[in-house]
């Protein structure tokens, strides 16, 4: 009987250290995916924006050609720079908060990995 126990033991320590290495693994795959998931969800964003800043030109395009005189494209410009001012002000304000969570979101993986693991 000891060495069925003994037996026994073995086996389950060789599961364990299976899990662990399984365990470590998947938690050291976690932080790449984490990274990539991060740059995609930022580039999305940038296309979004560049995307909405040549709608705003081509609008802008649109706008000066029904204008009758310097004054008015002027006018036209004026107002496009302001917007264009206060929307790139608030699209890196947005980008900050993406980074931010994204910067939390793998330190979060990085403590965690190491705590599954043991």
């Amino acid at each position: 009987m000891g060495k069925a126990s003994n037996g026994e033991e073995r086996t389950a320590q060789g599961a364990q250290i299976g899990k662990s290495i399984q365990d470590g693994l998947t938690n050291a795959l976690a932080a790449p995916q984490k990274l990539f998931e991060a740059n995609l969800a930022t580039g999305v964003e940038l296309m979004a924006f560049v995307s909405r800043r040549m709608q705003a030109q081509a609008e802008l395009f649109g706008t000066i050609t029904q204008c009758h005189g310097v004054e008015e494209v002027t006018a036209a410009q004026r107002a496009f720079l302001q917007k264009a001012t206060e929307h790139y002000g608030a699209e890196l304000n947005h980008l900050a908060d993406i980074a931010r969570k994204n910067i939390a979101l793998m330190t979060d993986t990085m403590i965690e990995a190491p705590r599954a693991a043991n």
